[in-house]
């Protein structure tokens, strides 16, 4: 009844609550993504995260659709627009920026960036996760842990990117290799989890010891 009802409620507490009428834009201001990104030049890690049932509307979130920028395609273009402002005024010196992108599925970590003939020779007999019908095969990624990098997945490709359309062009490359399993609910659903993920490597320039004024090499992860 009305007691057992209100002996189990709960509360949650959020930062923000979005209405449907929020545009990508303000979306991106709203989760403060653009302070975020500029403390990433510090050595900070930055993760933004889509989480929700089957057609909640992540994809919509984090892609866009075309014409109207996601939060993934934002954050990509604002930490380059960072680094090149950030060179311009003599914080950086020198920034590498690499990227992977990895799906979980079925308990299988996979590699989308791979070359599937290469993953289809390397696995072998041990090819355990499929890429999608017609994409071929390759083995499971292990995970591991060192102290110097924590977890990790074992044997992951990592391209270098020089731009914001150069990495945007890999994650279009790693979606359509993403497996996809349609249901009731959603027929283009992946039943997967996917990572995209820019890892940054800085060296401060000569102006207050770099952005923050942290001095020293400075490496962060944008996930």
């Amino acid at each position: 009844g009305a007691a057992g009802a209100a002996a189990t409620a709960r509360k949650f507490k959020f930062d923000a609550v979005l209405p449907p009428s929020t545009t990508q834009s303000e979306l991106f201001e709203a989760t403060n993504l653009p302070a975020l990104i500029r403390r990433t030049l510090s050595g900070f890690n930055l993760t933004a995260m889509a989480y929700g049932q089957t057609g909640s509307g992540k994809t919509h979130t984090m892609e866009g659709p075309p014409g109207d920028a996601g939060v993934t395609p934002r954050v990509v273009a604002g930490l380059f627009a960072e680094i090149a402002r950030a060179k311009e005024v003599g914080e950086l010196s020198r920034a590498e920026v690499t990227c992977s992108f990895v799906q979980l599925y079925n308990e299988q970590l996979l590699d989308l960036l791979s070359n599937s003939d290469d993953a289809v020779r390397a696995a072998g007999d041990n090819r355990t996760g499929s890429l999608g019908k017609g994409r071929g095969f390759q083995q499971g990624l292990p995970v591991r842990w060192s102290k110097r990098k924590g977890f990790y997945a074992q044997g992951l490709s990592h391209f270098p990117v020089a731009s914001a359309a150069e990495a945007m062009g890999l994650f279009r490359n790693g979606i359509q290799r993403r497996v996809v399993a349609g249901h009731e609910m959603n027929a283009a659903s992946s039943r997967s989890h996917i990572m995209f993920t820019l890892d940054l490597r800085a060296v401060p320039g000569s102006v207050g010891g770099g952005p923050g004024g942290v001095e020293g090499d400075e490496e962060a992860e944008v996930a």
